[in-house]
């Protein structure tokens, strides 16, 4: 199972090139993935789903790619919610974890990667 993250920009199309786009989106993505790693839980297998991370098509979203990245994503696997992870500061949904840091550095960074 992976788990994606999808970087919605439809209301920017219409101001700049594709080239543009394509350059904000990666450049953000990346930073995305930067800022996002160090909430991503650790302990399992060494480090293997932190590591896991990579940035998709073009900047369109970010991927971590394990068996159980998406339980450690949301936090259960169905059957078990996780209450404790050993790496602290790190835990579910990593994303909205990184988002409430780092929003205005990855708006800024998307605009300097489009040449705004």
């Amino acid at each position: 199972m992976s788990i994606r993250i999808k970087v919605d920009l439809s209301g920017v199309k219409s101001k700049l090139s594709d080239r543009n786009i394509l350059l904000g989106k990666v450049a953000m993505a990346n930073q995305m993935l930067l800022d996002m790693t160090n909430f991503v839980p650790m302990a399992n297998e060494g480090g293997a789903l932190r590591a896991s991370g990579h940035v998709i098509e073009n900047g369109n979203g970010i991927e971590w790619n394990t068996v159980y990245a998406r339980a450690q994503f949301y936090g259960t696997n169905g059957i078990v919610s996780f209450q404790h992870y050993s790496t602290p500061g790190t835990g579910k949904r990593w994303d909205e974890k990184a988002k409430a840091i780092y929003m205005n550095r990855w708006q800024d960074v998307f605009a300097k990667g489009a040449g705004l």
